[in-house]
């Protein structure tokens, strides 16, 4: 058995624990750990592996077959208390989406017992660019249909330390395993739809999500109560800011490459100020920011989920969403296929996220030319008294290399005013 060092750096190593003690009863992930598996280790693990799927399509997936398929455990994670095993490379099922075979560990519950393993499936979602346990499936004329969500979508997202090694294996350069027929291997872990109660997760994952403090979640409309408006992103704000994201205490930071967004995803976590959550923070490569969940830190259950999860409403909002799902916020102007932008009209008026995406513009830029395409794709800044479009600014940083204003006249939002002193100062204009 050996590390895995191909991809095992310093960056895997994962400090996850904030400062402070998070309440007694929550774990927090410290690091994870990766290793390679021999043929022997993964052959042992195999034998150990119960699949708990439904028949589809008059077949009933089994060890032998993942094996087969190269898709056996080889990849071994250790983190908060649990370990996750995983075949080496992913697979492809169409449409851009492409798969992992999971195997979580059981502990015994007999004495003198051996531990044993339990088959899941993992998937890459394309709009959130996050990886998803999927729970159930269902199907129609004997296809596959629909990807089950379970309580929801934030509760079938996995926690992040999965997420950055799924991210590692899932780069636009990493091997695809060919896999002759995925979607029977990728289902085959699960159970059809007909009753979520019936299902290890439904019995594992909490039902009723936890909910943050703020206006984050739509209400029926008066005339239709059947209907629900996406809540205004102006007011989309925090009553408990101890609840929000630190985004001076970045955790972790890894790349997910994305077909939907056209290259790599940066994802960044965050602690909550509290230290009692953890926010995943995204950005595309043209400077459009998301945030991609908000992970609670309960324990991790058989299904490779936390048993609580988060609900965070129109705060998650994608940076592409489904046409249909806009709500009128869609940006028709920058679509790709089915989904349209949520960025320009939308994501970059709520406060959390318009801060995030103004500071990730000015820590990232090189020139004075970025540093202001940056403010005016998050659309300006709001200082002490006045607000400063970009081309506001532009105007007073050329009265600053003509010697014409100081640099008092900048506002100091996000480290604006500090990073065109270094700017300025590279190129010797102060």
């Amino acid at each position: 058995m050996t590390v895995f060092e191909s991809t095992l750096d310093n960056s895997m190593a994962v400090n996850m624990a904030p400062e402070k003690t998070p309440a007694p009863e929550l774990s927090v992930p410290e690091t994870f750990i990766v290793e390679r598996l021999d043929e022997t280790a993964a052959r042992e693990a195999l034998a150990k592996t119960a699949i708990h799927g439904d028949n589809w399509q008059e077949h009933t997936l089994t060890t032998a077959e993942l094996a087969a398929a190269g898709l056996e455990p080889r990849l071994r994670m250790k983190f908060q208390d649990t370990e996750v095993w995983l075949s080496s490379t992913v697979y492809n099922l169409g449409h851009d989406r492409v798969a992992v075979v999971a195997y979580v560990k059981l502990e015994p519950t007999e004495p003198n017992a051996e531990p044993s393993y339990v088959a899941r499936s993992f998937y890459r979602s394309n709009s959130q660019g996050l990886w998803r346990y999927l729970p159930q499936y269902l199907t129609r004329n004997n296809k596959l249909a629909w990807y089950d969500k379970g309580w929801g979508e934030a509760s079938i997202t996995l926690p992040a330390a999965i997420q950055q090694m799924l991210a590692q294996m899932s780069t636009a350069e990493a091997p695809v395993q060919p896999v002759p027929n995925p979607e029977q291997i990728f289902v085959g872990t699960a159970r059809d739809s007909y009753d979520l109660m019936e299902v290890t997760y439904s019995r594992e994952v909490v039902r009723r999500p936890k909910q943050l403090d703020g206006n984050f979640y739509r209400r029926p409309r008066l005339e239709d109560p059947d209907e629900y408006d996406r809540v205004a992103p102006e007011s989309i704000k925090f009553n408990d800011k101890l609840q929000g994201p630190n985004f001076n205490k970045p955790l972790a930071e890894w790349q997910q490459y994305s077909p939907l967004y056209q290259g790599d995803i940066t994802i960044k976590v965050y602690p909550s100020y509290d230290e009692q959550r953890y926010y995943l923070m995204c950005k595309d490569k043209l400077g459009r920011c998301w945030m991609g969940g908000v992970e609670d830190i309960s324990a991790i259950t058989s299904t490779g989920l936390h048993q609580q999860w988060i609900d965070a409403g129109d705060l998650t909002t994608p940076a592409f969403e489904y046409r249909e799902q806009a709500n009128g916020y869609g940006d028709l102007d920058l679509s790709n296929g089915n989904y349209v932008d949520m960025f320009n009209n939308y994501l970059r008026r709520i406060p959390v996220i318009k801060e995030y995406a103004a500071r990730e513009a000015i820590t990232d830029a090189t020139t004075i030319d970025e540093l202001l395409a940056g403010i005016k794709l998050v659309g300006g800044l709001q200082g002490t008294v006045d607000f400063f479009t970009d081309t506001k600014l532009k105007g007073l940083i050329d009265q600053i290399k003509n010697k014409e204003a100081n640099l008092d006249s900048l506002p100091r939002l996000y480290g604006f005013r500090k990073k065109v002193i270094e700017l300025l100062s590279e190129n010797r204009y102060i």
